[in-house]
């Protein structure tokens, strides 16, 4: 069982640009390098979904893994406690921003 790591698929029209720059500023985020974000509880990046496809994603709303984007997560403090309370305070904050989002990790029912 993995605890220090969770991909979040999200669904938005955005482009990558404005999903990046919506983290940065919208969840005080750090911009390390590339597609890493810096959080007090979390390493990220976010990253295309190689199975993005506009077709299966109009034919398949709910199916996230035809989703445009997913973020990374790593706990790179240790911390369980508050690796799980900052993702599921960020999957909270995006679902008020109108932004769908699915975790897929080993604690993924802790999220909810």
């Amino acid at each position: 069982m993995d605890l220090g790591y969770c991909k979040l698929f999200i669904d938005t029209d955005l482009e990558y640009c404005d999903v990046f720059s919506l983290i940065i500023e919208g969840f005080s985020g750090i911009h390390i390098r590339f597609s890493e974000i810096h959080f007090d509880w979390s390493e990220c990046y976010l990253k295309n979904n190689d199975y993005y496809s506009l077709k299966e994603h109009d034919s398949n709303p709910g199916d996230f893994i035809y989703w445009k984007y997913y973020l990374e997560f790593y706990d790179d403090n240790n911390d369980f406690q508050s690796f799980c309370f900052g993702l599921k305070s960020f999957i909270r904050k995006l679902s008020l921003m109108g932004i769908k989002s699915v975790a897929s990790c080993d604690f993924e029912e802790n999220l909810k």
